[in-house]
């Protein structure tokens, strides 16, 4: 016979020996009471939920008024363009750290003086650094003073002898501190009326525009890995000078490097994919210059030459291997770029590099 269970016999379950069922903690008293004595002062009518929520959103808006006001104050804090009110200026060392330094409490400097903020000098160019060294070329070439911020010291151009300066890509221009070479190329057109590009035609312009990317988001890009990923950045003692706590940041630097390599997609090639796009990115840029002066006329340099002189100057001074044979010997055209972009504009180059004593330095970089 099939068994129907009966809904009217109460099952007792049976639980495990030595197994007590413990209630559920109770509220402190004197909580518990506080809030029962809270409720009970209210009138009938009024559901206490809603009184609680209530609470809850007027403290909440007391709460945000109140940060809206220190926000407001240090923003008019700000607009003080008093130098001694000021706080101090960063600036960063050649891993981009930040650094805060007295010696850089806005320099003392009056209106209208350009301050230039970058990595330390190198040992065979000035910045070891393409964009620094894109942006210090445009100001000798747009004819704009300007000093350079070095480990606390200031050189004027006049008087630049062996200095060493911080990379931060930034210039301090009446007070006002402004990153990315770009734009700060794009603020000193403005700033001081300057268009290097004032005689080239449409067509020019826009040959201009596509070769500055070519340069700023693949050959940076390949110099960087060969540098900090393939060589491992064990030749940087050849050409850079650095603190022991610099050199003791290096592998995480290199590791930096190929992971953001990686997130641009440059990075997921192999190193002779790299390599090879390179060298054909390094011969489009000596067919377009051909037998001329500079890359988009012989009348003068427009910023396309101040970039493609720093990119080509590290694989020229500062690299061994494929791309210093690109540039010395296969495509000798660029070499003579080099050198009359140096010789017309950096007379002196010699003095803007740092005659340190050779360090050498070693160590081993985990890929993870």
């Amino acid at each position: 016979m099939e068994n129907v269970a009966n809904p009217n016999l109460a099952i007792t379950p049976q639980l495990p020996e030595g197994f007590v069922i413990k209630p559920e903690p109770a509220a402190p008293e004197p909580v518990r009471d506080l809030l029962s004595y809270l409720i009970s002062l209210l009138p009938e009518n009024i559901n206490p939920v809603h009184v609680f929520l209530g609470i809850g959103i007027a403290f909440a808006g007391v709460t945000g008024g109140f940060i809206i006001l220190q926000r407001l104050r240090r923003s008019n804090d700000s607009e003080v363009k008093d130098p001694a009110e000021l706080p101090k200026l960063p600036y960063y060392n050649i891993l981009g750290q930040l650094i805060e330094d007295d010696r850089l409490s806005n320099s003392g400097k009056p209106q209208g003086v350009l301050i230039k903020n970058q990595c330390p000098r190198g040992r065979k160019t000035p910045c070891i650094a393409p964009y620094p060294l894109k942006l210090e070329t445009f100001l000798r070439v747009a004819g704009i003073k300007y000093d350079v911020y070095s480990n606390g010291i200031f050189h004027t151009q006049d008087n630049n002898n062996n200095s060493d300066s911080d990379d931060s890509k930034m210039i301090i221009l009446d007070m006002e501190k402004i990153p990315d070479s770009q734009i700060c190329m794009k603020s000193l057109s403005h700033k001081f009326d300057v268009n290097l590009s004032d005689h080239l035609s449409p067509t020019q312009k826009a040959i201009e525009q596509a070769f500055n990317h070519l340069l700023e988001q693949k050959i940076y890009w390949g110099i960087s890995l060969y540098r900090w990923v393939y060589d491992g950045a064990r030749s940087i003692h050849k050409i850079q000078y650095l603190p022991k706590s610099t050199r003791d940041s290096i592998p995480s630097v290199c590791r930096t490097v190929e992971h953001a390599a990686w997130h641009h997609g440059i990075g997921k090639k192999n190193a002779t994919e790299v390599v090879e796009d390179l060298i054909r990115d390094v011969e489009a840029l000596s067919i377009q210059l051909g037998t001329k002066k500079y890359l988009l006329s012989d009348l003068k340099p427009t910023e396309l030459d101040c970039t493609a002189f720093a990119m080509l100057s590290q694989m020229l001074w500062t690299m061994d291997g494929p791309f210093y044979v690109a540039v010395n010997e296969t495509y000798k055209n660029l070499n003579e770029f080099c050198w009359r972009m140096r010789r017309e504009f950096w007379p002196d180059w010699n003095d803007c590099l740092d005659t340190s004593a050779n360090l050498k330095f070693s160590f081993t970089i985990s890929r993870t």
